[in-house]
């Protein structure tokens, strides 16, 4: 997945066989380029949370918050439930006993750390995590890095 050091280690991988092979990169980059394409495709959004009758905070595009590929639009003012990692399955289901329905659900964009490598344990991207939560009632999806993440824009 994009921004893990998986990732990270096959594209230095692939570097490296294009350097042996002799291919020339594009540009004066070398094999490597960046593109921001979730701040280009939606430059006007914005984020307010009000927590009570007193506090609210403002978030930034860009800056604190991106817009996914399958964000919708408009204003919506509804409760916020907090699910985990936004799983359902027979073995491990974070929507157990929490009404989502009509209701903004926030989760951990990541997978579980104690789930990696598990072979019967399904990996799902943040469309499935939406899709997961839509089948459940809720009205939209709010996505999350895991507190202290290093790289939080990364999906």
């Amino acid at each position: 997945m994009p921004g893990t050091e998986g990732y990270d280690k096959a594209s230095k991988y692939c570097a490296d066989i294009f350097k042996q092979l002799n291919l020339k990169p594009i540009g004066n980059k070398g094999f490597f380029q960046y593109f921001n394409i979730e701040s280009n495709v939606i430059n006007s959004a914005s984020l307010k949370l009000k927590v009570d009758d007193y506090t609210e905070k403002n978030y930034k595009l860009g800056k604190d918050f991106v817009c996914r590929t399958f964000s919708g639009s408009g204003n919506i003012r509804l409760p916020l439930v907090f699910c985990g990692y936004g799983i359902s399955e027979l073995s491990y289901d974070d929507y157990v006993n929490i009404d989502v329905k009509n209701k903004i659900v926030l989760v951990f964009k990541q997978m579980p750390a104690w789930k990696n490598g598990d072979k019967d344990f399904k990996f799902l991207y943040a469309r499935d995590k939406a899709r997961i939560a839509l089948e459940k009632g809720a009205a939209g999806i709010l996505l999350v890095s895991l507190p202290n993440d290093e790289k939080p824009q990364k999906p």
